[in-house]
This record gives structure tokens, C-alpha cells and sequence, in this order.
């Protein structure tokens, strides 16, 4: 993740959180695009700050456990180390950046309070304003589930629990733990706004999709989540195109003011009495969020589109090698052709055409050898690896083209089962959802 710069009016409470590190003077951009994103500017410029930064001298090393909150369903919190032997293993990325070499040891706070059901970080290493010291800037983020915050929330706390696990370098291969806490107040909670929205966004003219659901919307101190699901979401998986959302702003919140709360990220919702994630069940994260404006009563949710992948359905096309082609074959009621077909180089080659009047997003294996390959780590490592770019088995449609090579990767053999599946082909959609939220 790189350092957004950029300049902004903060309120006096957010501007003392920028100095309210002790022992680090870290550079204020590097703070406040982080607070941007997670939330933690939104909740502290209405003075909902239930922490407070706390610093340790740890051996050599100098710890800073910030930004720590509690939501009905994350836990969010950031950690900043200056350490000699950061400062050792520092080399440049090939973006420019600056990183750690291999050698390094490994930084890990994790809560004790709190197992997870999943959680990501990011990390870098920023400079210290004044002395020009590397630090090491995490930031963690950790999903849990409302039962699970209600029953530590039953406990009455005082504070949250952390533990920092610090792996020295690579040649030495030992391992420290410190045990790290904050103060926490559970009387100045503040639970998360659900509200149930259970609207239905038809889908005209697809082969599988019927229709979305948009379900819940939660709206927390910090961000703003909605949940989207496809009406028969066991059968297929739901994704976004996130790099052009991200980009062009199309999926994104605004509310009654005109103010935009665009996407951040989304992920597979998890489902607790499924004890799984639901392929077609996504959840999405918008910055910042209306919880503290009271002229708030309207939300409405921009779908410019989204993608479809096959979960558990597929077609299967029998293929022997010498037999006359075209073979043409049938791909969810659109006729499709196989013109030429030739083994070469560990690959199966084809030749496909695709109709122009419903072009898909598709991904050819060969069913046998994928089999082969969950049980085989050397065929796994040459799939990922060597074989990579030499490998183009998805079809990506492109205007003005019904034509495409393929390239499969499998053992020479005479006959082949080739399954042909939808992987994340997209559904342009162009709706709106209107949203009362109070």
C-alpha cells in the first residue's frame, strides 16, 4: 500500500490523535490516508475515541499499539515498531519503495481475545520525522462475528489484549513473545446501525443469474457494509470487478447530502451457522459512514455491474484427437465451435469460436488432469510457476473478435474431457438501490 499525500481541514480531536504517539513523531500523511480508509478518521472527528495509544520499550525495541477498535464484527488496530535490526534489513522494491530483505525477522500482534474467522494486514515501513528512523507501520484488520463481540462485551473489560511475536532473523530462528494491552471502556461502545434492505435487483437476459439481493446494511462509527448475494448463490460465485470500481468510483454509496462513500474492498461473507463462507454472499466495505450525521436519511447504492463464476455447475465437451472438426459443442443454450485442436509442448492447443451475439468470460481445463494436480504438489508448483505464461486457458472476450487460441495445459493422450466453466464473467447491470436508513 502506498503513502497517499494530500491536504485536508482535520478537526482539533483528530489533529491531537496525529500527535498523540508518544516516542515516534511519524509522519502525519502516512496516519491520515491510513484513518481515511479504515474509518478511525470518521469515528475521531466526533470524538469516538474509546482507546488510547499506549508505547512500550520492549529489549531493543520500541512498540506503539494504536487505533484500536471494536465493531459488532471487526476489530481493527495498528502497530508500530522501531526496531535496530528493521533498520539492518532494509533494501528498495523494485516500485521504490522501501521493504525488508528476506532475512529479516518477522513482526506478529495478534488479540487474545479474540480467535477471528479471518483477518488481513498490510504493512510498510515509513521514517520517523525527526530522527529518520525506519518504522515498521502494520495494520491489522479482523473479522469476527456479533456473538462473539457480545459475549466479550458480557465480560465488562477493561481493556484489550494483545500478543506481539517477534521471529528473530532467519539464522538465528528464535521466537519472543510480549504480551501488549490497551485500555478499553465498554460503556462508551457504540454498537453498529443494522438495517435489513432485502431488495431485489432483477437480471435480464443471463443464463444462470436471475436476480440480486441486497441485504443488510451495517453502518458502524467507522465504515459503511452492505451485503450482496445472488438468488441461487450455492450454484455460483459472486465477485466485482474491484480494480475498475476502484478507479471510476461506479459502485459506490451517496446519501440524500450528495456526499460519496466509494468501495474500498469487499470480501465472502462469512455465514456462522454455516460455519463456511457462501460463495454468492459478498459483503462491501465503502469508506467512512453516516452513523454521527443525524441529516442522514437516505442512502442510495450505485451497480454499475458485477461477476458471475460457476460454482458447481459445468459443461463437459468430449474431444478424441484425430476426429473431424469443427466439433461444435453447447455452452449453456449458445452454440460454440471447436475448429482446430492439436497437442504440442505439454499443451492442448485449440482453436474456439465464440458467437458474437452472447460473448462469455470462460475458463477451459481438462477434468483428469486437474485432479492430478490437487494431489500432486510438483504439478501444482509447475501450474503457478513455469508453465504460467505459457498457459492461457481462460477466454476473455474482446470486441469485435468470435476467434480465440487456447492453450491447455495437460498429458498427450487420445481422447479429452474438456470442462468449460464461467469465471468471473461480467454482468453489466447499471442500477440503484434506494436505502432509508432511519
Amino acid at each position: 500500500m502506498g503513502i497517499l499525500v494530500f491536504t485536508s481541514q482535520v478537526s482539533p480531536t483528530f489533529a491531537q490523535m496525529l500527535r498523540n504517539i508518544s516516542g515516534i513523531s511519524l509522519v502525519t500523511d502516512w496516519l491520515s490516508s491510513t484513518r481515511t480508509v479504515d474509518g478511525v478518521k470518521n469515528a475521531a472527528e466526533h470524538e469516538y475515541t474509546p482507546f488510547t495509544p499506549v508505547t512500550w520499550k520492549l529489549d531493543q525495541m520500541q512498540v506503539t499499539l494504536s487505533d484500536v477498535y471494536l465493531t459488532s464484527e471487526m476489530l481493527i488496530y495498528k502497530v508500530l515498531i522501531s526496531d535496530d535490526n528493521i533498520e539492518n534489513h532494509m533494501i528498495q522494491n523494485p516500485d521504490g519503495s522501501q521493504g525488508l530483505d528476506q532475512t529479516a525477522g518477522q513482526y506478529n500482534v495478534q488479540s487474545i481475545d479474540f480467535q477471528g474467522i479471518e483477518g488481513s494486514s498490510s504493512q510498510e515501513v515509513i521514517y520517523d520525522e525527526k530522527t529518520r528512523q525506519p518504522v515498521l507501520a502494520v495494520s491489522y484488520a479482523v473479522q469476527l462475528t456479533s456473538e462473539e463481540v457480545q459475549s466479550f462485551l458480557n465480560e465488562k473489560p477493561e481493556s484489550l489484549r494483545f500478543k506481539l511475536f517477534v521471529h528473530d532473523d532467519a539464522e538465528s530462528g528464535t521466537e519472543k513473545e510480549y504480551a501488549l494491552q490497551v485500555p478499553f471502556h465498554s460503556s462508551q461502545w457504540m454498537e453498529d446501525k443494522v438495517i435489513p434492505v432485502s431488495q431485489t435487483v432483477e437480471i435480464k437476459d443471463d443464463p444462470d443469474i436471475r436476480s440480486l439481493v441486497v441485504e443488510n446494511l451495517r453502518i458502524t462509527p467507522l465504515n459503511t457494509y452492505l451485503e450482496l448475494r445472488l438468488d441461487n448463490s450455492d450454484a455460483f460465485g459472486l465477485d466485482l470487478n474491484l480494480a475498475r470500481n476502484l478507479e471510476d468510483q461506479g459502485l459506490r454509496l451517496t446519501d440524500n447530502n450528495g456526499k460519496v462513500y466509494p468501495l474500498d474492498t469487499y470480501r465472502l461473507k462469512y455465514q456462522p451457522t454455516h460455519h463456511a463462507f457462501k460463495p454468492g454472499l459478498i459483503e462491501l466495505t465503502f469508506v467512512s459512514s453516516p452513523y454521527f450525521d443525524p441529516t442522514v436519511e437516505r442512502l442510495t447504492f450505485h451497480l454499475p455491474g458485477v461477476e458471475v463464476s460457476d460454482w458447481t455447475e459445468s459443461n463437459s465437451v468430449s474431444l478424441s484427437m484425430g476426429e473431424e472438426l469443427p466439433k461444435t459443442f453447447t455452452f449453456k443454450d449458445h452454440v460454440m465451435q471447436i475448429t482446430e485442436a492439436r497437442y504440442e509442448d505439454g499443451f492442448l492447443k485449440l482453436h474456439v469460436v465464440q458467437p458474437n451475439d452472447h460473448k462469455m468470460r470462460l475458463r477451459f481445463d481438462i477434468t483428469s488432469f486437474m485432479k492430478q494436480l490437487a494431489e500432486s504438489p510438483e504439478l501444482t508448483e509447475e501450474y503457478y510457476g513455469e508453465k504460467l505464461a505459457d498457459r492461457k486457458d481462460m477466454l476473455v472476450p474482446s470486441a469485435g473478435v468470435n476467434e480465440y487460441d487456447l492453450s491447455i495445459m495437460a498429458p498427450e493422450q487420445d481422447h479429452y474431457d474438456i470442462r468449460v466453466k464461467r469465471d468471473l464473467d461480467e454482468v453489466h447491470l447499471e442500477k440503484e438501490v434506494q436505502m432509508d436508513i432511519r
